[in-house]
């Protein structure tokens, strides 16, 4: 396989970084990781005048339909050369995630969304009446409510307006003169159409939406915007996670590239995945599969999932983690980021503390595979018994393990700590 991945002779770490599906800005990215990683090292090296620098990025165009951009992280020593340490590749799935629904019209489009709708009701249900809800499980099962109450109503709302717009066109040519007006006007396009359809229709339950997805959302968008982007969203994960070809072709895009890192030239001393809130549902599903996976996954030495929707997805597909293998049955050092406060994290036990021995994870033949707990401790301490401050703050606590800029504390400084406590790297 042919690559633009760059070669040198000196050993480095490779890190996989795989995004959630929404970006949050273009800090959550591998631009945003690789620079983090950076300053976490820096501030964690033992020699003071050690200092990390993020080389430009570049995009690896040589990738089969999708993107991938490679970030150096490299070691400035105090005699001015420098060592690179650190290959940051990101893998943005998203847009092939996205697809089925971005470039579609709009009544195939409320009709596919219907079919989700169909699929996910009787599991739906079926949460509902899950006994001993935590209060995690309850606002997960609000959110999902929300959720199925928006795509609802963008379904009615794109096929009514798709009707509108059929019946006036067979106006136009039933009644040429008086679409004369129009015409002369420009006349009215379609996404006019649902422009108009979206304020009148909306208008009367704009607020309990923003309620329901969480004041995070109040923007500058329109509320069209905001439903529509949600609701792409929120189809791409059902069907993803209903869809067996969907997910193959994702972790066929996440072993494609983890194929041109291993056939590089460069001698990788490490290779470890870093997989951020859906992006570790993808992650499992490439490292733990349901058949042998490829052997190139028996090269990947470490996993970190942070805010990892795991109960989310078991809540509703209780299942979805079980009969699952590991390349040449060994499975990679599982680190797992996650934050009590955070709804849509996981600790992979059935409790909220790591004290009780209640555990849950991903289910071999012979054994349950689960991550070793690191506790995100900025976002510890908060009232988590406040039904309604947790519901607010849902937005910003699923990614404040970004920290609020890049020069704030995140995540990494404790990955940092863990995975190179006695490395050379922190030298």
């Amino acid at each position: 396989m042919n690559t633009e991945i760059e070669t040198n002779d000196d050993e480095r770490d490779a890190i996989i970084f795989l995004p959630g599906l929404s970006s949050g800005g273009n800090e959550i990215c591998a631009d945003g990781a690789a620079h983090r990683l950076a300053i976490a090292l820096d501030r964690n090296a033992k020699s003071g005048s050690a200092k990390f620098l993020v080389s430009e990025g570049h995009d690896i165009s040589d990738m089969d339909e999708f993107q991938s951009r490679k970030l150096t992280i490299v070691r400035e020593e105090a005699d001015g050369t420098d060592r690179p340490v650190v290959d940051v590749y990101g893998l943005d799935y998203r847009q092939a995630l996205r697809e089925k629904y971005e470039g579609r019209k709009p009544i195939l489009q409320a009709l596919h969304i219907f079919s989700l709708l169909i699929i996910l009701l009787p599991r739906y249900i079926w949460s509902l009446h899950h006994k001993q809800k935590s209060l995690g499980e309850k606002l997960m099962i609000l959110l999902i409510s929300g959720g199925l109450f928006i795509l609802a109503v963008y379904m009615m709302i794109v096929i009514t307006t798709t009707i509108g717009t059929s019946v006036r066109m067979v106006g136009t040519a039933l009644y040429p003169e008086r679409a004369a007006g129009v015409e002369e006007n420009g006349g009215l396009e379609l996404e006019q159409v649902l422009d108009e359809g979206f304020h009148s229709v909306l208008f009367p339950i704009q607020m309990i939406i923003v309620i329901i997805t969480g004041l995070g959302l109040l923007s500058k968008r329109s509320i069209k915007q905001i439903i529509t982007e949600f609701s792409i969203e929120y189809a791409s994960v059902i069907d993803y996670l209903s869809n067996d070809a969907q997910k193959a072709k994702i972790v066929g895009q996440f072993a494609q590239l983890l194929e041109a890192i291993t056939e590089s030239e460069t001698r990788y001393r490490k290779i470890q995945v870093l997989a951020f809130s859906f992006g570790s549902i993808i992650a499992i599903d490439g490292i733990f599969q349901r058949v042998e996976p490829a052997k190139r996954f028996e090269r990947i030495d470490t996993l970190i999932t942070v805010g990892s929707p795991f109960d989310v997805v078991r809540l509703f597909w209780p299942t979805y983690f079980d009969n699952r293998r590991s390349a040449g049955g060994k499975a990679p050092h599982w680190l797992n980021v996650y934050s009590p406060d955070d709804v849509f994290s996981s600790n992979f036990r059935n409790d909220r503390t790591l004290e009780k021995s209640s555990e849950a994870g991903v289910r071999t033949d012979s054994d349950m595979l689960k991550p070793e707990n690191m506790i995100f401790a900025w976002t510890t301490g908060t009232r988590r018994d406040n039904f309604l401050e947790r519901l607010f703050r849902l937005p910003t606590l699923h990614t404040a393990y970004w920290g609020g800029s890049v020069v704030a504390e995140s995540f990494l400084g404790q990955v940092t700590r863990t995975l190179y406590a006695d490395e050379a790297i922190l030298a």
